[in-house]
Parts: C-alpha cells; structure tokens; sequence
C-alpha cells in the first residue's frame, strides 16, 4: 500500500510595490508617480497625478528619521491647481532612505493644508519604494 503526503508550500509574501497614497479630505489619492532627488543637506519627494505636481515634501535632512512639518524648514505642499496649500502641522517618517537602492520609503499621518489653493486635510500617507530620480536636472 502507497501513501502519499502532500508537501505544504509557503505562499510567496506579498511584494511592496511602490508608490504614494493619502487621503484628501477624507477621499482616496494615488498618484500616477513620485520619486525623489537629494542633496547633501535636503530631500526632495514629488508625486504626479496626470503631468502635475499633485505633492511636494522639502525635507531638511537626508536619513530616515522624523521630520516635523514647519514651513520653511520642512515644507509639506499640495498643489490643488495652479495655486498651492501648504502644510501647517503634523510630520513625515521616513523609515527607509536606501542610498544603495536608490529607493525612499515612509508615512505622515494627518496634515492640515491651507494657502492660496484652499485648505484641506491630508492624511494616511504611504509612499513605498519611490525611486531615486534618474536624470542629470535637479527637482
């Protein structure tokens, strides 16, 4: 008499894909791309909807660590339309700045806009993996 046993296979784990999703005054955002560009002192994060800078994240520093939001210092900004809100409160983790991999990962939680472009509520913000900018112009 044979007896078969089945070998049990671990599912692959689920792969992080990149990109950038928030919240807009309640209401899910993604954008079509983002990426990031550095100097020695300041990190640059832009993320596109369509061919417009949906946001823009000035940060003074280049490690993975806490940013508070200050205008000035470390700005946070939502281009609405042709006129921006800037954030006012709040702070983005950066959780992996992978200079090897050219790769930027990290979260905010909930940042309060307001300016020109009107005020407005940001919020459960993830961007994974978003590249290093591949190209000779700065941001």
């Amino acid at each position: 008499m044979f007896s078969c046993s089945k070998s049990a296979t671990p599912a692959p784990a689920a792969v992080a894909t990149a990109g950038f999703t928030c919240k807009i005054n309640g209401v899910a955002f993604k954008a079509d791309s983002a990426s990031y560009n550095g100097n020695s002192t300041q990190t640059f994060i832009l993320a596109y909807k369509g061919a417009s800078i949906a946001f823009e994240i000035n940060l003074a520093g280049i490690t993975a660590t806490t940013y508070p939001i200050a205008m000035g210092t470390n700005d946070f900004i939502y281009w609405p339309s042709a006129n921006y809100s800037g954030g006012t409160n709040g702070s983005i983790i950066i959780t992996t700045y992978s200079t090897t991999a050219n790769q930027l990962t990290g979260t905010f939680g909930t940042i309060n806009t307001a300016g020109p472009g009107g005020s407005f509520v940001i919020s459960d913000g993830v961007f994974t993996k978003i590249p290093k900018h591949q190209s000779s112009q700065e941001f």
